[in-house]
């Protein structure tokens, strides 16, 4: 909602968090019949956005919208990656986890970071933490060292592991790429810099922004911006005005 706000402060926005284990298509399933009742005027130009996953839940939104009567105008995935390029079989490393958040904030690797060890990545990354603005990992100043680190290493591998457990378990969800038809534009601001985050199948060679163009979803407009997903989901200002520029020229 706040990036809602931000992006057409005149425009009604309604925003959903995700909701700790709740599976993709049961989130759709309970927000769809909200956003039919909000907006009950059909002529009224309806949007449904999302960033990272969220572009799948909107995509997932937008087909339980049709059989309510409400059509959604246009789908806006914020570097979305299509259902199927989730990789749900990987899990992360204290270390992995901290190289793409570093990545997120656009900090650069400490010095001598390809030749650490693990171990000490965690240690690098325990240093620069209270610098970062990042709030969720458990991290307290009135913890000793030792605390911290074991606290903020659980955080970097369980919340990953948590949120690709979601997914696995979104069996709830009526996309399917070969039956589905959504009935709207899709548009697709797509992180340009390719550079990789372990829980996506995406390489150059099929970037995840295409992965949603099929029989079912036609009309793809890829809008690509120069940031990587990481960056997208932890600084919303690296795409904020593009999305506005878009967004505005559709209503």
């Amino acid at each position: 909602a706040q990036l809602g706000r931000e992006i057409a402060p005149h425009l009604r926005v309604y925003g959903v968090d995700r909701r700790d284990g709740a599976a993709v298509g049961d989130m759709a399933r309970d927000v769809a019949p909200l956003i039919a009742a909000a907006v009950p005027d059909n002529d009224a130009a309806c949007f449904v956005g999302g960033l990272s996953v969220g572009g799948w839940l909107a995509v997932e939104t937008a087909l339980r919208l049709a059989p309510l009567g409400k059509r959604a105008a246009a789908v806006f995935a914020l570097d979305g990656p299509e259902p199927s390029q989730f990789d749900l079989d990987c899990s992360y490393a204290p270390a992995e986890g901290a190289a793409e958040l570093l990545l997120g904030r656009n900090r650069t690797f400490p010095e001598g970071w390809a030749a650490m060890s693990a171990d000490q990545r965690v240690d690098a990354f325990l240093a620069l933490l209270p610098s970062l603005g990042i709030h969720f990992l458990g991290y307290d100043a009135a913890k000793s060292e030792a605390e911290n680190k074991a606290t903020v290493a659980h955080h970097l591998t369980a919340g990953a592991d948590a949120f690709i457990n979601t997914l696995r378990t979104s069996t709830s969800s009526v996309y399917d790429k070969a039956t589905s038809k959504l009935d709207a534009d899709l548009v697709l601001f797509r992180a340009s810099e390719r550079r990789a985050v372990k829980m996506l199948k995406d390489g150059d060679a099929a970037p995840h922004g295409y992965a949603w163009a099929s029989a079912g979803v036609p009309n793809v407009t890829v809008v690509d911006c120069a940031s990587h997903h990481m960056n997208v989901l932890l600084c919303r200002g690296a795409i904020r005005r593009k999305v506005l520029e878009f967004v505005l020229g559709c209503v």
